[in-house]
């Protein structure tokens, strides 16, 4: 019984990890956009599109 609970447990970290990864790569994405769109502008091609 005892290890049921251990894998559950391990299970549910795992769970939390992944999910704490994906938020960390979304908001290095939207960085990365947001630090592409300035040099877009600051390069005067904001206008092309």
């Amino acid at each position: 019984m005892q290890q049921k609970i251990t894998l559950q447990q391990k299970k549910a970290k795992l769970i939390m990890d992944e999910v704490n990864l994906k938020i960390k790569e979304r908001k290095m994405r939207t960085q990365r956009l947001i630090e592409m769109g300035g040099l877009v502008a600051k390069a005067k091609l904001d206008h092309l599109s």
